[in-house]
C-alpha cells in the first residue's frame, strides 16, 4: 500500500511540473536579396512558470535542425513544411508542431501562411476566426457554436499574455451562438500576444495569437 501511495504522489508531482511548461513559437518572413530563398525568422514564445528552460531543438521540415531560441532558417523551394520545436526545462519537455506553407519566393520577402491565429481546444464544438491579424488598433474575434446547445455560456473570460508569458489583460465576454469580441489595443505595445478563452462549463475552450504592429 505504501508503494502505491508513493507512486501516486510521484505521478501527481510529475504532472504538476509538466503542466507549468508551455512551448510555443511564431514566425515572420524576412527579405532575401537573392530571390531564390524564403528566409523565415522564428520567434520562440515558450515559457515555464515553475522552472527554467535549458534548451531548444528545432526541426524545420526540410532535414535541417537548429538549437537556439530564435533561429532564422531559409527554405529553397515552395511547399509545406512541418516544423517541430522541442523545449527542454527543469519542468520536463514540451513539443510544439506547426505546418508552414511557403507560397512564393521573391527579393521583397517571401510569403507564407501565418501561424498567428486562433484555434479550438475543445473538439468540434466551436469555430473561431480573428481578423485583421496583424492589426494596429483593434481586431475582431468571431466565435460560433457548431452544435445545438441547450445552455448559453455567459461567463466566458479572455486572458491576454505577452510573448514572455506575463498576464497583460483579463476581459469578461458574453458568449452566445454567434459572438463577436472586439480586442482593442489601448495600452498594449507592439508585439506578439497569445490568449486563452475559458468558460466555467468547459474551462479552456480556445487559444490563439495576434500581432500588434
Amino acid at each position: 500500500m505504501k508503494k502505491i501511495i508513493t507512486l501516486f504522489i510521484i505521478l501527481i508531482c510529475s504532472f504538476s511540473l509538466r503542466a507549468q511548461l508551455y512551448g510555443e513559437f511564431t514566425w515572420c518572413p524576412v527579405p532575401d536579396s537573392s530571390g531564390t530563398l524564403c528566409c523565415i525568422q522564428f520567434e520562440n514564445l515558450s515559457v515555464d512558470s515553475g522552472g527554467t528552460i535549458s534548451g531548444y531543438h528545432w526541426s524545420f521540415g526540410d532535414g535541417v535542425e537548429g538549437y537556439i531560441s530564435d533561429p532564422r532558417h531559409c527554405y529553397s523551394a515552395i511547399g509545406t513544411y512541418i516544423v517541430y520545436l522541442f523545449v527542454f526545462s527543469s519542468s520536463g519537455v514540451d513539443t510544439v508542431i506547426h505546418s508552414l506553407t511557403i507560397t512564393h519566393l521573391d527579393t521583397a520577402g517571401c510569403n507564407c501562411d501565418s501561424l498567428i491565429d486562433v484555434y479550438e481546444i475543445a473538439s468540434g464544438k466551436y469555430s473561431f476566426s480573428l481578423a485583421p491579424n496583424p492589426f494596429h488598433e483593434r481586431t475582431v474575434l468571431k466565435w460560433h457554436v457548431n452544435i445545438n446547445e441547450n445552455k448559453k455560456f455567459t461567463d466566458a473570460e479572455m486572458k491576454i499574455y505577452n510573448s514572455l508569458g506575463a498576464l497583460m489583460r483579463v476581459e469578461k465576454v458574453a458568449v452566445q451562438d454567434q459572438q463577436e469580441i472586439v480586442i482593442e489595443r489601448t495600452t498594449l505595445p507592439p508585439g506578439v500576444y497569445h490568449f486563452e478563452i475559458s468558460t466555467k462549463e468547459e474551462v479552456k475552450v480556445a487559444r490563439g495569437k495576434f500581432l500588434i504592429e
